[in-house]
């Protein structure tokens, strides 16, 4: 088949040679400018640089004079890396690679992700070392309490406040444990809770390194709303001698000694004043055992009747009886 270019006019002859020439220069450029830098090109090689344990920051700052490409991937927190900390990065450093080519990182968010409290209480302080770095969280500090559970961990913390599991915290957050450490040696007088509230037990019992066992709650009792009224161990030995008479207006047991009643409420002022629990003995504990408690749970009943403020008349809070008792002269 016969190609030609017809041409009828100089003219039409002018405008095909400007179009060859044109193409032929526009050929030239490319193979010039595009083509042979692509083929000298073909052995240029860079190497990637270590970017690992460096800030992000100060890689981006820089980013423009390095020979690659900065791509973050993906980021994965770590306990053990500060926030921003490049972790990973592909190609590995010291990779041959082309000038430009694409490095991808994996880095340590600046702002930590939220995780669950886990449950520390109540297993061996190394199991729970190794919960909180599963969970990414760290360890605080490790307080040691006297308690029967050895080595078992009581309370979890976090800047000094007990702080459930299922509590919504950062992951690195540190995390303080209290820990069991044995029952002490040294024994004293168990302390008298009847009366008190659950927070004010709390308070005597940790005060005096005790903690507070089974709490036990009865919708009948005879006592002031809220009120501790029996523990156990109990305070005293033995009160077989002695009735409970009701209860003063801060929620406080009175006793008068059974020997003295009569067929009226109660016997005379003298037989009242002579009533003394000083020389009741006490039962003992050691620091780290636990006092367990009943709470009366039962709104009805009222301090402020005829016969309870007769009873506070008459009688005297058992506490004062053995403070007066105390400081009686011999």
């Amino acid at each position: 088949m016969k190609f030609w270019i017809k041409t009828n006019s100089v003219k039409q002859v002018v405008i095909h040679l400007l179009l060859a020439a044109i193409s032929f220069i526009l050929l030239l450029v490319l193979f010039f400018f595009y083509f042979i830098p692509y083929i000298a090109r073909q052995d240029e090689v860079t190497e990637v640089p270590r970017l690992t344990g460096a800030s992000i920051d100060s890689v981006l700052a820089i980013s423009d004079a390095l020979p690659v490409e900065i791509i973050i991937q993906d980021s994965s927190f770590s306990t053990d890396y500060k926030p921003g900390t490049i972790l990973s990065q592909y190609p590995l450093p010291g990779t041959q690679v082309k000038p430009g080519r694409k490095v991808y990182l994996t880095i340590c968010p600046k702002e930590p992700p939220m995780t669950e409290m886990p449950k520390l209480t109540g297993i061996s302080y190394p199991t729970a070392i190794a919960k909180l770095k599963s969970s990414q969280l760290q360890l605080g500090r490790i307080r040691f309490e006297p308690d029967i559970a050895i080595d078992i961990v009581l309370e979890q913390e976090i800047d000094g406040k007990p702080v459930p599991p299922g509590t919504p915290i950062k992951m690195g957050t540190k995390v303080d444990l209290v820990v069991g450490s044995g029952i002490g040696e040294e024994e004293f007088d168990v302390p008298d809770l009847t009366g008190l509230t659950l927070e004010e037990a709390e308070t005597v019992l940790k005060e005096r390194s005790l903690r507070l066992g089974i709490v036990r709650y009865d919708e009948n009792a005879q006592a002031p709303y809220r009120r501790i009224f029996k523990q156990n161990p109990a305070a005293f030995v033995d009160l077989s001698q002695y009735e409970l008479a009701g209860y003063d207006k801060h929620g406080k047991p009175i006793y008068r000694p059974i020997k003295v009643r009569s067929d009226s409420l109660f016997a005379d002022g003298s037989h009242s004043k002579s009533l003394n629990l000083s020389k009741v003995p006490r039962n003992k504990i050691r620091p780290g055992e636990m006092i367990d408690v009943w709470v009366s749970n039962n709104p009805t009943y009222s301090v402020f009747n005829d016969t309870i403020s007769v009873m506070m008349n008459e009688m005297q809070p058992i506490d004062s009886l053995i403070k007066k008792g105390g400081n009686r002269k011999k």
